[in-house]
């Protein structure tokens, strides 16, 4: 008898517990979903991934701070360049003044459009014009930190962390290349000049079998602007220019080669067939006969075979998309021989200086940034949605992620969209 009384204790006592248990859980939760989301409304990455919810909430959240931060950085270069288009123009700062960002954007956008607009058309009247020369930026996704986070949706169900190499669409994966690069290389910030065999996309400093525009350390065979040691009967440049050369150069040429340059480049060398070099010191795109490193994915990054939440992968997609890198286009203002006077000189110069970043918002983040903005909002419309199911914290941060995204959304379209303006109004792109 007096074992049975001991055995019953324990369970009566656990008994007893239970409803104390579910009531201490319940009120914890119910704290949790009043303290707001201070982890996400700080902007710390870090403090969102300690939150204990559910995975794909906290991709969400994570994907939502992506977003405002690709949304400020879409605001500050299209501030940054369109600001410093009117000051160079002479236009009053009316912009700073004011406290709301998105209007600042918008504000010094259009009194750049404005000048432009008034500069070319007092120009035309004395034949004077100019016209815009540019190539598109390239953006790179970090594959590695796409397959991490695709990987954690795997606490929802079955899924396969992808491989670098299937995870881009076929020429579009790049990275370091120690070993033979084909395709094309491209100069990086560690690297800023390559070793080039092939087409130069930027400046070329060696021998060029095309026209060069630049110097001509040789005979330069074309137009010289400068003064030439020998011409022919048409006014061409056969000798040494002393200047700039447009045209062929039989020795060291230092300048854009529109034919195959050998020697160094400072932009993207398109490596010719047969001559690949041993190593690319930048960025290798296209193919590797070793293993590349820190890969990245030119453009979107393809889903894994994963059968985890549609919702989560969404988020991750976006966490990779509006953190991808973007280089600035190259911009080449041409001017007419007639746009010499005072305004036409400042437009060139300042144009040459700040329209790559408003093109780079027009042509490169735009298009990530609808992306992003269209990921994030369907994962965020979901889990608003379904808050119910949720709790704690989950409960206090998913609306505040959902608000936060939806502003930056709309921030994001301003500065494209302010952005895309002042590029038409001198010629340049006006969408992607």
């Amino acid at each position: 008898m007096t074992l049975k009384r001991m055995i019953a204790w324990p369970v009566l006592v656990l008994g007893l517990s239970l409803p104390a248990l579910v009531d201490c859980s319940a009120a914890k939760d119910l704290k949790d979903a009043a303290s707001g989301c201070d982890e996400f409304s700080g902007g710390s990455a870090s403090a969102v991934g300690t939150l204990d919810v559910d995975v794909k909430v906290k991709a969400f959240l994570q994907a939502s701070l992506a977003l405002q931060t690709l949304a400020t950085s879409v605001r500050q270069d299209a501030l940054t360049s369109c600001s410093a288009i009117a000051t160079d123009l002479g236009v009053a700062d009316t912009w700073s003044a004011q406290t709301d960002p998105d209007m600042q954007v918008q504000i010094a956008c259009n009194a750049a459009s404005t000048k432009i607009q008034a500069i070319l058309s007092a120009g035309a009247s004395g034949q004077a014009s100019l016209s815009i020369q540019w190539t598109p930026p390239e953006c790179t996704v970090d594959v590695s930190a796409t397959a991490t986070c695709q990987g954690s949706c795997s606490g929802q169900a079955s899924c396969t962390a992808p491989d670098v190499n299937v995870a881009c669409e076929p020429g579009q994966l790049s990275g370091g290349c120690t070993g033979m690069c084909s395709g094309s290389c491209t100069a990086s910030a560690t690297a800023p000049s390559i070793a080039c065999e092939g087409s130069c996309t930027a400046e070329c400093t060696g021998s060029c079998d095309a026209q060069c525009t630049g110097t001509c350390m040789g005979n330069c065979t074309g137009k010289c602007d400068g003064t030439c040691s020998a011409m022919d009967a048409q006014g061409n440049c056969t000798g040494t220019c002393t200047g700039t050369c447009k045209g062929t150069c039989d020795a060291m040429c230092k300048g854009k080669c529109e034919g195959k340059c050998a020697g160094s480049c400072t932009g993207s060398c398109n490596v010719m067939p047969g001559s690949a070099s041993a190593s690319c010191m930048g960025e290798c795109s296209g193919s590797c006969d070793v293993m590349f490193t820190a890969p990245k994915c030119h453009g979107k990054v393809t889903p894994p075979s994963c059968n985890a939440d549609v919702d989560c992968k969404a988020s991750c997609d976006a966490q990779a998309h509006a953190s991808a890198v973007c280089t600035e286009g190259m911009v080449t203002v041409v001017a007419s021989a007639s746009a010499n006077t005072g305004d036409m000189q400042k437009l060139v110069a300042t144009l040459q200086t700040n329209l790559p970043k408003i093109i780079n918002n027009v042509t490169g983040k735009a298009k990530l940034a609808v992306d992003v903005a269209a990921q994030v909002a369907s994962s965020g419309e979901a889990l608003v949605n379904g808050v119910a199911s949720f709790t704690g914290k989950a409960v206090a941060c998913i609306p505040v992620a959902a608000s936060a995204s939806a502003r930056a959304s709309a921030s994001i379209s301003v500065s494209v969209m302010a952005s895309a303006s002042t590029s038409a109004s001198c010629g340049g792109p006006s969408n992607g």
